[in-house]
């Protein structure tokens, strides 16, 4: 149960400079971070206030001042009893409310907030940089796994967002690590939860206290930290990307234009939302003959500009001889949740033991890009990236091919060097020796 403190102060710094006198005010607090104050309407001389005893003395309404004070403080204290007796939810700012006759205030819900979020994040889609239809689908997909969530601990549709705690995270968190908030029963990994559920809930959940929407955000005391990285990555190779590209599904047309799909996102390193945008007026010929792709991303409006290498040109241009049939769009329209699953399914047929995600297409055109020698400020470009420290941090950790290859370039330097420094002449030294 929570231990209701009360005491009144004078508020000096609201002294009127007309009369002289302070207004007493009544300080409610369930500890630090839950308090608020209450005005009694009463104002006096700070002479005639007596901090101690926190009461009015030395004027004629002294003992009618302290009786309403008095009062004021009973009616809290029965406020505060009240919400005990019908196992409310009660908070400083409810006890305030109801004593100024606002009621306990509209008390929000996780999902609630969740889709108050939602709906202004959807109204800023095409007005605001980062907010794109893309990454709405990521909150629309935290919202489903929370309510699947909340149904399945706790039995019920929804909760009061005040009744978020330490626990109802943590619990969350290994929800998500063993069931998929498509409840196909195979869980997710500790970056995919942290970046895509964790941290999204934990934004919503700082924003609403921000706005005094909840007063309780037990984020600020649980952390879920990164896992160490390793010299492993779930990316596809360079032999693996050549693999998809030469393969052909004769006897699955479905699985074929997924497999056309997946080539455009390794060789363009598009995301999913700009490869599902992609049009025939991205696509651009220079006056020497270079085609590329020039597009703006659709989360920061920085521009990628990616050239169109032999591997996937022919691929690119059936697709374009048929694009009028779509409006101008290059590819047919599919969800990301679809194509995650149809790249899964496409990936075990082939042989590819990995658990692969449609974003991972374009970490595996960086790094294929990196391992051939390119440049951070080349490949950042491409990925629309407007610095490279993007790149840099994200694949910094060079691969062991890159390693390998820079020393053989080195080594190979050096060799030609070696003919080209004359040998040491000894006569030389025996000179300064001497001399």
């Amino acid at each position: 149960m929570k231990i209701l403190n009360t005491y009144f102060w004078l508020c000096t710094r609201d002294t009127s400079k007309k009369t002289g006198f302070a207004p007493i005010k009544l300080r409610i607090s369930f500890g630090k971070k839950d308090e608020v104050n209450i005005n009694s309407e009463i104002k006096v001389s700070p002479t005639n206030w007596n901090n101690d005893f926190k009461q009015v003395y030395g004027i004629a309404k002294s003992s009618s001042y302290n009786d309403q004070l008095n009062r004021i403080q009973k009616k809290i204290e029965l406020i505060d009893r009240q919400l005990d007796d019908q196992d409310k939810i009660k908070t400083a700012e409810i006890i305030k409310n109801i004593y100024e006759g606002k009621g306990e205030y509209k008390r929000w819900t996780v999902l609630e907030l969740i889709d108050e979020h939602n709906k202004t994040f959807q109204s800023n889609i095409g007005k605001k940089k980062g907010y794109s239809d893309a990454t709405l689908e990521k909150y629309v997909r935290l919202r489903d796994s929370v309510s699947t969530f909340i149904n399945q601990s706790y039995n019920r549709k929804d909760i009061y967002a005040l009744e978020i705690d330490y626990t109802f995270i943590e619990k969350y968190v290994q929800f998500m690590f063993t069931e998929h908030p498509n409840g196909d029963g195979k869980g997710l990994s500790n970056e995919t939860i942290r970046s895509s559920y964790y941290g999204k809930l934990r934004k919503i959940i700082y924003d609403a206290e921000k706005r005094n929407l909840t007063k309780r955000n037990p984020f600020a005391t649980f952390s879920m930290e990164r896992e160490e990285e390793t010299d492993d990555t779930n990316w596809l190779t360079m032999s693996e990307i050549l693999y998809i590209t030469k393969y052909k599904f004769t006897r699955s047309p479905k699985l074929e234009r997924i497999r056309h799909r997946v080539v455009l996102a390794l060789y363009t390193g598009l995301a999913y939302q700009d490869l599902e945008t992609l049009n025939v007026n991205n696509i651009y010929t220079d006056i020497n003959g270079f085609r590329y792709i020039k597009k703006k991303r659709g989360k920061t409006g920085a521009e990628s500009i990616i050239p169109i290498i032999t591997e996937f040109e022919k691929l690119l241009n059936s697709y374009i001889e048929t694009a009028e049939e779509r409006n101008g769009k290059i590819l047919p329209s599919l969800s990301n949740q679809r194509f995650g699953t149809y790249l899964t399914e496409m990936l075990t047929i082939m042989g590819i033991e990995k658990e692969a995600h449609p974003h991972q297409l374009r970490h595996s055109f960086a790094q294929a890009n990196i391992d051939a020698g390119a440049s951070a400020e080349a490949v950042s470009k491409m990925l629309g990236h407007k610095n490279t420290k993007t790149v840099l941090k994200t694949y910094a950790k060079l691969s062991k091919k890159v390693v390998m290859n820079h020393k053989d370039t080195l080594q190979s330097e050096m060799n030609k060097l070696q003919g080209l420094v004359p040998e040491e002449d000894d006569t030389k030294i025996k000179n300064m020796n001497t001399g």
